[in-house]
């Protein structure tokens, strides 16, 4: 096989990606501006521009990622990046779940396969090994497996104190999903009720789920009292039930799992609480729950700034969350609540300036993403944690800045609140302290109050530590996802590196500190603040204290995690 004669090869970097530039005499490139000769960089080989590229076979199963059985009837797309009339070519599975693409070129290509609502394996737990779905298409390629996981769902039926379907009400899906090693809670979905109580979630992935069903109210007007002169509502109620010491339970939904929750919800008497707005200023305002719901009656007066509200026993927060911002909790124990003052303050956000300097040497290996100052510094996460110890991210650092005097100067504007601070970094660099004034924030979370003029927030990279080895299956060299969790604070989001296919794998920009490291077949997403959660990995860890300068080799057993 021959092309016409090549006067310069040259590889071309451009965003990191290699791409291939073949520079051709004028008669050649006229021949290569043809459709089927075009040359192609990145995913596409050299020989798929000539007309007399192999074409092969493409064949494999579908199966169902719970039970292994094959499923008949998915759809099976093979697509591609290089050849145009390889982009929509698709195929339904037999009664063996098997597929057969013919006259198929060598290529990497994408096979994907769909069948109703469920989900590719790799959304359930990728494999270290895992293709995501990309292929090298050629003689060596084999039978390909695809696996689909079934999807979960919930559903039941609201019901009244009477039995009768409860309508109208809203049903929300609560989660538990960590975000770099933090218990994140979060509202994944809403939906009502269908007018003869039933409701349906889905379909969901595995994880930790709660189901809160929260009768409608309406909002501005009082309550009616009963026959007897007692106030009496549904409230907001929630599976699994929460508890008195405050924590937040999930049940575990499994893969394919159709679970049922059935609510028969009573009337609670709801207390009379009155108060008023602190600067004499409207807001709006709402009686906010354990369960995060707002669903109780609340009523401005005419009077400003005065409020009614009506809720049954328990702790809840008033909160203005309009214009004004602001909170206050209060306890309704088998009586009505008086003189409750609400403060509220403009929702300004506050500029706090951020200084990031490094004391680490400059190596060939470093990514300066804004010159040497401050190199292998990327950006800094801003966890805001309310009263129940749930958080949001509100928001990176902008990356945009300015340089001077060995100091990369950002800023960030936040609303108040406190805040937890993840310093992502590149290279072998780690934060060796975050301060705000006199405040350790690699040990205190950061207070924001309104009004405040924040201290700027200081940060200062180090050299890090690394950690080198193998991964290892049954003895043999394997791919995995490798961790290390700290024994304190390092200000790092939890993330594994994945080993490479002889199992070598490299940890940078780790801390000084004591780690506890272990290898996983399947990338994980772990809550290091939930000692459930973490018992059965750090049991298995293999645990070193890293010496400043050091390099540290340690082999890792891959382990598996149960279902």
């Amino acid at each position: 096989m021959q092309i016409a004669p090549i006067s310069r090869l040259s590889l071309l970097a451009d965003c990191g990606l290699l791409l291939l530039a073949l520079h051709l005499p004028i008669h050649a490139q006229e021949q290569a501006n043809t459709p089927r000769d075009l040359v192609y960089s990145g995913p596409c080989r050299l020989g798929e521009a000539l007309p007399d590229t192999p074409r092969f076979e493409v064949t494999g199963v579908v199966l169902n990622n719970v039970t292994g059985s094959p499923i008949e009837g998915a759809t099976v797309k093979l697509s591609s990046e290089c050849i145009s009339d390889e982009r929509a070519r698709a195929t339904t599975t037999d009664d063996e779940g098997r597929f057969t693409f013919t006259h198929v070129r060598g290529m990497d290509a994408y096979i994907t396969a769909t069948f109703g609502e469920a989900f590719p394996e790799w959304n359930v737990g990728r494999r270290a090994d895992d293709p995501l779905n990309r292929y090298t298409i050629g003689p060596h390629t084999g039978v390909i497996t695809l696996r689909l996981a079934p999807p979960a769902y919930i559903t039941g039926v609201v019901r009244g104190a009477d039995g009768a379907p409860l309508s109208p009400a809203m049903v929300t899906l609560r989660c538990l999903r960590p975000w770099g090693g933090w218990p994140q809670h979060e509202g994944c979905s809403s939906s009502n009720v269908k007018p003869d109580g039933s409701y349906r979630l889905g379909p969901l992935l595995p994880g930790r789920y709660a189901v809160v069903i929260e009768p409608e109210v309406e909002f501005g007007k009082a309550p009616a009292p009963d026959a007897d002169g007692v106030t009496r509502s549904y409230v907001p109620v929630r599976q699994p039930a929460l508890t008195d010491d405050e924590s937040c339970p999930y049940f575990d939904l499994k893969e394919g799992e159709q679970k049922r929750l059935d609510f028969k919800l009573k009337r609670e008497v709801l207390h009379h609480i009155t108060g008023a707005i602190t600067g004499k200023s409207w807001t709006t305002v709402n009686v906010v729950d354990r369960l995060g719901s707002q669903s109780y009656p609340v009523k401005l007066l005419a009077q400003c700034c005065e409020f009614e509200a009506w809720a049954p026993n328990g702790s809840f927060r008033i909160v203005g969350d309009g214009n004004l911002k602001g909170e206050v909790s209060i306890k309704v124990q088998d009586g009505d609540l008086s003189g409750v003052a609400l403060p509220a303050h403009s929702d300004d956000r506050l500029t706090i300036p951020i200084e990031v300097s490094s004391t680490a040497p400059p190596n060939e290996n470093s990514v300066c993403l804004f010159g040497e100052t401050a190199c292998g510094f990327w950006y800094a996460n801003f966890l805001r944690f309310n009263p129940q110890g749930e958080f949001d991210v509100v928001l990176q650092s902008s990356m945009n800045g300015s340089t001077s005097d060995g100091v990369r100067h950002e800023s960030v504007e936040v609303p108040s609140g406190n805040y937890e601070l993840i310093v992502s970094t590149t290279g072998n660099v780690y934060a060796q302290t975050i301060s705000s004034g006199a405040t350790n924030l690699l040990r205190e979370r950061l207070a924001v109050n309104p009004g405040d003029i924040p201290s700027p927030i200081r940060i200062v990279l180090a050299e890090g530590e690394i950690v080198t080895g193998t991964t290892l299956r049954n003895g043999k060299p394997a791919r995995a996802f490798v961790y290390a969790v700290p024994s304190e604070n390092d200000a790092r989001a939890f993330q594994g590196v994945p080993s490479d296919e002889h199992g070598q794998y490299k940890l940078e920009g780790l801390a000084p500190i004591q780690y506890h490291f272990f290898a996983s077949d399947v990338e994980l997403n772990l809550d290091l603040h939930d000692p459930d959660a973490m018992r059965p990995w750090l049991q298995s860890s293999e645990t070193r204290s890293l010496a400043s300068g050091s390099t540290t080799s340690l082999d890792l057993h891959v382990l598996t995690p149960a279902k």
